[in-house]
Protein backbone atom coordinates (compact mmCIF):
# COMPACT_ATOMS: atom_id res chain seq x y z
CA UNK A 1 0.00 0.00 0.00
CA UNK A 2 1.05 3.17 -1.09
CA UNK A 3 0.32 6.60 0.92
CA UNK A 4 1.82 10.49 0.17
CA UNK A 5 1.86 12.43 3.20
CA UNK A 6 3.49 15.92 3.59
CA UNK A 7 3.12 14.81 6.37
CA UNK A 8 1.09 12.15 7.06
CA UNK A 9 -0.49 11.49 11.00
CA UNK A 10 2.78 10.28 13.59
CA UNK A 11 5.63 11.39 11.73
CA UNK A 12 6.33 13.92 14.21
CA UNK A 13 6.72 16.27 10.90
CA UNK A 14 5.87 19.77 10.46
CA UNK A 15 3.97 20.74 7.61
CA UNK A 16 5.60 20.22 4.22
CA UNK A 17 3.24 21.50 1.90
CA UNK A 18 4.55 22.63 -1.36
CA UNK A 19 7.46 24.72 -3.04
CA UNK A 20 5.64 26.90 -5.17
CA UNK A 21 6.30 29.77 -7.86
CA UNK A 22 5.06 33.29 -7.06
CA UNK A 23 1.69 33.80 -8.13
CA UNK A 24 0.86 30.00 -8.09
CA UNK A 25 -2.87 29.13 -6.07
CA UNK A 26 -2.10 26.48 -3.05
CA UNK A 27 -5.29 25.75 -3.42
CA UNK A 28 -5.07 24.88 -7.47
CA UNK A 29 -2.26 22.47 -6.18
CA UNK A 30 -4.09 20.80 -3.68
CA UNK A 31 -6.76 20.25 -5.81
CA UNK A 32 -4.76 18.72 -8.47
CA UNK A 33 -2.57 16.86 -6.08
CA UNK A 34 -5.60 13.49 -6.06
CA UNK A 35 -5.20 12.90 -9.63
CA UNK A 36 -1.82 12.62 -9.20
CA UNK A 37 -1.36 10.69 -6.16
CA UNK A 38 -3.77 7.72 -7.05
CA UNK A 39 -3.52 7.53 -10.98
CA UNK A 40 -0.04 8.86 -11.42
CA UNK A 41 2.12 7.10 -8.38
CA UNK A 42 -0.73 4.70 -6.98
CA UNK A 43 -1.17 5.75 -3.68
CA UNK A 44 -4.71 5.05 -1.95
CA UNK A 45 -4.34 7.78 0.71
CA UNK A 46 -2.87 11.26 0.73
CA UNK A 47 -2.84 13.95 3.77
CA UNK A 48 -0.81 17.16 3.01
CA UNK A 49 -0.51 20.51 5.98
CA UNK A 50 0.82 23.35 3.60
CA UNK A 51 1.88 26.62 5.83
CA UNK A 52 1.17 28.76 2.48
CA UNK A 53 -2.57 27.50 2.42
CA UNK A 54 -3.95 28.66 6.26
CA UNK A 55 -7.67 29.31 5.05
CA UNK A 56 -10.07 26.17 5.93
CA UNK A 57 -12.26 27.48 3.51
CA UNK A 58 -10.20 27.54 0.44
CA UNK A 59 -9.62 23.69 0.68
CA UNK A 60 -11.51 22.00 -2.14
CA UNK A 61 -14.16 20.17 -2.04
CA UNK A 62 -13.79 16.34 -1.32
CA UNK A 63 -10.62 16.33 1.52
CA UNK A 64 -11.54 15.98 5.31
CA UNK A 65 -9.79 18.83 7.25
CA UNK A 66 -8.62 18.84 10.78
CA UNK A 67 -7.45 21.89 12.57
CA UNK A 68 -3.46 21.96 13.87
CA UNK A 69 -3.33 23.98 16.34
CA UNK A 70 -0.27 25.82 17.63
CA UNK A 71 1.62 29.30 18.66
CA UNK A 72 3.74 31.23 16.23
CA UNK A 73 5.78 34.12 16.96
CA UNK A 74 7.02 36.58 14.42
CA UNK A 75 10.66 37.10 14.18
CA UNK A 76 11.08 39.60 12.10
CA UNK A 77 8.61 43.04 12.06
CA UNK A 78 8.75 44.92 8.65
CA UNK A 79 11.93 42.47 7.59
CA UNK A 80 13.52 43.64 10.79
CA UNK A 81 14.80 41.60 13.43
CA UNK A 82 13.88 42.13 16.39
CA UNK A 83 15.61 43.08 19.23
CA UNK A 84 16.01 41.23 22.75
CA UNK A 85 13.95 44.02 24.66
CA UNK A 86 11.09 43.36 21.80
CA UNK A 87 11.27 39.70 22.19
CA UNK A 88 10.98 40.12 25.78
CA UNK A 89 8.04 42.61 25.55
CA UNK A 90 6.17 40.00 23.34
CA UNK A 91 6.14 37.37 26.39
CA UNK A 92 4.02 37.36 28.94
CA UNK A 93 5.02 38.86 32.18
CA UNK A 94 4.90 35.27 33.65
CA UNK A 95 7.16 34.66 30.65
CA UNK A 96 9.34 37.16 31.07
CA UNK A 97 10.18 36.65 34.84
CA UNK A 98 11.30 32.91 34.26
CA UNK A 99 13.11 33.85 31.74
CA UNK A 100 15.16 36.16 33.81
CA UNK A 101 14.91 33.86 37.04
CA UNK A 102 16.82 31.06 34.83
CA UNK A 103 19.47 33.02 33.66
CA UNK A 104 19.48 34.41 38.09
CA UNK A 105 19.73 30.57 38.60
CA UNK A 106 23.35 30.07 36.32
CA UNK A 107 21.56 27.95 33.80
CA UNK A 108 24.00 28.14 31.15
CA UNK A 109 23.01 26.56 27.10
CA UNK A 110 25.09 25.73 24.90
CA UNK A 111 24.89 24.85 21.17
CA UNK A 112 25.67 21.09 19.81
CA UNK A 113 27.53 20.78 16.76
CA UNK A 114 24.98 17.96 14.58
CA UNK A 115 28.27 17.49 12.49
CA UNK A 116 29.44 15.63 15.91
CA UNK A 117 26.21 15.29 18.29
CA UNK A 118 28.47 12.92 20.68
CA UNK A 119 25.11 11.71 23.25
CA UNK A 120 22.72 14.50 22.30
CA UNK A 121 19.99 12.36 21.27
CA UNK A 122 20.54 9.41 23.66
CA UNK A 123 20.44 12.43 26.76
CA UNK A 124 17.10 13.86 25.18
CA UNK A 125 15.32 10.51 24.92
CA UNK A 126 16.37 9.40 28.32
CA UNK A 127 14.56 13.25 29.14
CA UNK A 128 11.41 12.44 26.71
CA UNK A 129 10.97 8.84 27.96
CA UNK A 130 10.99 10.07 31.64
CA UNK A 131 7.96 13.09 30.32
CA UNK A 132 5.93 10.10 28.70
CA UNK A 133 6.59 8.01 31.84
CA UNK A 134 4.88 10.44 34.12
CA UNK A 135 2.26 9.84 31.88
CA UNK A 136 2.12 6.23 31.67
CA UNK A 137 3.21 6.48 28.11
CA UNK A 138 5.64 5.63 25.79
CA UNK A 139 7.36 8.13 23.69
CA UNK A 140 5.80 8.18 19.67
CA UNK A 141 8.95 7.23 17.70
CA UNK A 142 12.16 5.80 18.76
CA UNK A 143 16.02 6.82 19.57
CA UNK A 144 16.91 6.39 16.07
CA UNK A 145 14.34 8.96 14.36
CA UNK A 146 16.13 11.47 16.75
CA UNK A 147 19.66 10.40 15.53
CA UNK A 148 18.26 9.53 12.23
CA UNK A 149 16.93 14.01 11.87
CA UNK A 150 20.67 14.95 13.59
CA UNK A 151 22.03 12.88 10.86
CA UNK A 152 20.55 14.12 7.63
CA UNK A 153 19.95 17.66 8.64
CA UNK A 154 22.87 18.96 10.50
CA UNK A 155 24.73 19.04 7.31
CA UNK A 156 22.37 21.50 5.71
CA UNK A 157 22.99 24.07 8.68
CA UNK A 158 19.44 24.18 9.05
CA UNK A 159 19.28 22.34 12.74
CA UNK A 160 19.98 24.00 15.82
CA UNK A 161 20.43 21.47 18.76
CA UNK A 162 20.75 23.25 22.60
CA UNK A 163 21.13 21.87 25.80
CA UNK A 164 20.63 23.55 29.01
CA UNK A 165 23.42 22.86 31.58
CA UNK A 166 22.95 23.53 35.86
CA UNK A 167 25.90 25.53 37.06
CA UNK A 168 27.02 22.06 38.60
CA UNK A 169 27.41 21.31 34.80
CA UNK A 170 24.36 19.02 35.15
CA UNK A 171 22.04 18.70 31.63
CA UNK A 172 18.73 19.44 32.57
CA UNK A 173 17.44 20.25 29.66
CA UNK A 174 17.58 20.01 25.88
CA UNK A 175 15.82 20.91 22.37
CA UNK A 176 16.12 20.34 18.91
CA UNK A 177 15.49 23.23 16.72
CA UNK A 178 14.81 22.98 12.79
CA UNK A 179 14.41 25.88 10.76
CA UNK A 180 14.79 27.80 7.00
CA UNK A 181 16.47 31.21 7.49
CA UNK A 182 14.24 34.19 5.31
CA UNK A 183 11.29 31.35 6.40
CA UNK A 184 10.17 29.61 9.48
CA UNK A 185 11.73 28.03 12.84
CA UNK A 186 10.55 24.77 14.14
CA UNK A 187 10.63 23.79 18.05
CA UNK A 188 9.98 20.04 17.16
CA UNK A 189 10.70 18.81 20.49
CA UNK A 190 12.26 19.66 23.82
CA UNK A 191 12.74 17.76 27.25
CA UNK A 192 14.25 18.25 30.56
CA UNK A 193 15.09 16.18 33.90
CA UNK A 194 12.45 16.55 36.06
CA UNK A 195 14.47 16.87 39.52
CA UNK A 196 15.89 19.73 37.55
CA UNK A 197 12.73 21.83 35.99
CA UNK A 198 12.71 24.41 39.61
CA UNK A 199 15.95 25.64 37.92
CA UNK A 200 14.08 27.19 34.93
CA UNK A 201 15.96 25.72 32.30
CA UNK A 202 13.43 25.04 29.49
CA UNK A 203 12.88 28.77 29.63
CA UNK A 204 16.74 29.28 28.99
CA UNK A 205 16.52 27.05 26.38
CA UNK A 206 13.69 28.65 24.49
CA UNK A 207 14.97 32.03 25.30
CA UNK A 208 18.50 31.12 23.52
CA UNK A 209 17.13 29.28 20.76
CA UNK A 210 14.71 32.77 19.99
CA UNK A 211 17.15 34.72 19.64
CA UNK A 212 19.67 32.29 17.53
CA UNK A 213 17.07 31.79 14.44
CA UNK A 214 16.53 35.48 14.75
CA UNK A 215 20.30 35.94 14.14
CA UNK A 216 20.24 33.38 11.89
CA UNK A 217 17.35 35.20 10.04
CA UNK A 218 14.37 33.15 10.00
CA UNK A 219 10.86 35.21 10.01
CA UNK A 220 8.60 33.47 12.48
CA UNK A 221 9.04 30.71 15.23
CA UNK A 222 6.79 27.97 15.23
CA UNK A 223 6.64 26.51 18.72
CA UNK A 224 5.11 22.98 17.30
CA UNK A 225 1.96 22.14 18.28
CA UNK A 226 -0.83 23.19 21.10
CA UNK A 227 0.05 23.79 24.97
CA UNK A 228 -1.64 27.37 26.07
CA UNK A 229 2.07 27.80 28.36
CA UNK A 230 3.72 28.09 25.19
CA UNK A 231 1.87 31.87 24.92
CA UNK A 232 4.20 33.00 27.74
CA UNK A 233 7.14 32.86 25.10
CA UNK A 234 4.86 35.45 23.29
CA UNK A 235 3.60 33.20 20.73
CA UNK A 236 0.18 33.74 19.14
CA UNK A 237 -2.86 31.40 18.00
CA UNK A 238 -1.90 29.88 14.59
CA UNK A 239 -4.28 27.43 12.90
CA UNK A 240 -3.12 25.27 10.53
CA UNK A 241 -5.77 22.78 7.93
CA UNK A 242 -4.54 19.47 7.18
CA UNK A 243 -6.61 17.85 4.14
CA UNK A 244 -6.83 14.16 3.68
CA UNK A 245 -8.23 12.09 1.01
CA UNK A 246 -8.90 8.70 0.19
CA UNK A 247 -9.36 6.52 -2.78
CA UNK A 248 -11.59 4.44 -1.62
CA UNK A 249 -14.26 5.71 0.90
CA UNK A 250 -13.71 2.91 3.54
CA UNK A 251 -10.13 4.13 4.27
CA UNK A 252 -11.36 7.25 6.97
CA UNK A 253 -12.91 5.03 9.17
CA UNK A 254 -10.41 2.47 8.95
CA UNK A 255 -7.92 5.69 9.75
CA UNK A 256 -9.61 6.76 12.76
CA UNK A 257 -9.77 2.68 14.34
CA UNK A 258 -5.92 2.73 13.56
CA UNK A 259 -5.22 5.77 15.07
CA UNK A 260 -6.97 4.82 17.99
CA UNK A 261 -5.50 1.57 18.57
CA UNK A 262 -1.90 3.57 17.96
CA UNK A 263 -3.53 6.05 20.96
CA UNK A 264 -4.08 2.93 22.70
CA UNK A 265 -0.88 1.88 22.75
CA UNK A 266 0.88 4.61 23.58
CA UNK A 267 -1.24 4.40 26.61
CA UNK A 268 0.66 1.24 27.95
CA UNK A 269 2.69 1.06 30.71
CA UNK A 270 6.22 0.74 29.35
Amino acid sequence: LRFLGSPLRGWTTAAMGSTLEEGVDPALVLAALPRFAFAELGCIHLECADRSLLDATRVPSGFHVTTLPGYELELAIDGEPRSDADLLAAMTPHGRRDVRRSLRNGIVVEAVDPLDPGDFASVYYQQVSEAFARRSRLPTYPVERVEALIRHLGPTGDLLLLRSRTPAGEVAATGIFPGIPGGTAEFWMGASTRSLQPQLPNEALMWEALRRWRDRGASRFNFGGGGTYKAKYGGAPHTMPWARRSRFAGLEPARAIAFDLYRRRQRAVR
